[in-house]
């Protein structure tokens, strides 16, 4: 089961065999587009660096490709045996990451959807992936307790970050790749030497288990959501608290900054994908219409639009230029 996935909640499969765009009733005057064609629980998502299509992974055991004018998919990548957790696309577009719960990350090309590498080494279902900055590394997080960078031309580990308590949940790279942070079940964040895999800082707060991470575009502030319900901001160089969103009436499964830095976006198991301004804390929009879990989030790159996945197994795209300031 993915890490972001609600225990015990299960997916609807309504309407699943339809793989063409769907155009729901104004729930949200805001919702562009609902894509379906995931038979289970839709678990994470990213855009394409050109924001023309995007990536939606799923306990289905695939990897979606979505062309986000038309709604058609692309590409189904498929070879996990059991969920997908997480997904990823390379900074130039040309490749992505998937992790599964087979305990593998693979690596596909895009154009052709071929399967180019297998990495192995976790002993537990991969829960998070993501490329470095440059392209030429993959990070992995696990249930195992630890993360993996990975060299994608020849498959060998370069290094295994223990240290966390429980389940890896997520895990981002600084914008110039030298800081790794990393996401626990063991209710805390770390900030990582990529160098030398030490801990340079442990970030708490946090009263029940860290669901996900982000760090900004400038690599001052990150972002954690956990299922104590908040969201919380933080200061990189400290590791001290600057502000709490709250709101949310359920676990936050996700969360990200906007390009610019100046927004967050939560995803929760209270069927809700939220809007917030950082520099204040205040709630600018919630977002509804998913009809249960909303289990990933992801800004457009240029931050005008939204993705976000949920156990309902849709895909949906949304309009933010109302409420951006």
């Amino acid at each position: 089961m993915s890490a972001r996935t609600p225990h015990n909640q299960p997916a609807t499969n309504d309407d699943a065999d339809d793989l063409s765009i769907f155009a729901l009733p104004p729930q949200d005057m805001a919702m562009r587009h609902a894509f379906r064609g995931h038979t289970q629980s839709a678990t994470a998502c990213a855009f394409s660096p050109d924001g023309q299509w995007a990536l939606s992974a799923s306990d289905d055991g695939t990897v979606r490709q979505w062309n986000l004018r038309t709604g058609v998919i692309e590409r189904t990548f498929a070879g996990h045996t059991r969920a997908v957790n997480s997904c990823a696309v390379r900074p130039n577009g040309s490749l992505c990451l998937s992790g599964s719960d087979d305990m593998s990350l693979r690596m596909w090309n895009i154009d052709s959807g071929e399967h180019l590498r297998t990495f192995v080494g976790h002993t537990g279902a991969v829960t998070a992936c993501t490329f470095d900055p440059k392209g030429y590394m993959g990070l992995s997080g696990s249930e195992d307790g630890t993360m993996r960078l990975w060299d994608l031309t020849s498959g060998n580990s370069l290094g295994t970050f223990a240290g966390h308590l429980g389940t890896v949940t997520d895990c981002a790279f600084n914008p110039d790749g030298r800081r790794l942070l990393s996401a626990s079940t063991d209710r805390t964040m770390h900030l990582w030497e990529a160098g030398t895999r030490e801990t340079l800082i442990i970030f708490e707060g946090h009263t029940r288990a860290i669901t996900a991470c982000a760090l900004s575009n400038n690599g001052r502030r990150a972002l954690s959501a956990a299922w104590d319900g908040t969201m919380r901001l933080w200061d990189v160089a400290s590791g001290n608290v600057l502000q709490v969103f709250e709101g949310h009436t359920r676990t936050v499964s996700d969360c990200t900054f906007s390009p610019d830095g100046r927004q967050a976006l939560s995803a929760s198991w209270d069927d809700t994908l939220r809007l917030w301004d950082i520099a204040t804390g205040r709630l600018i929009h919630t977002f509804r219409g998913h009809a249960s879990s909303v289990t990933a989030c992801a800004f457009s790159p240029d931050g005008r639009q939204a993705l976000s996945t949920s156990v309902d197994t849709t895909v949906r795209l949304w309009d933010l230029e109302d409420y951006l300031a």
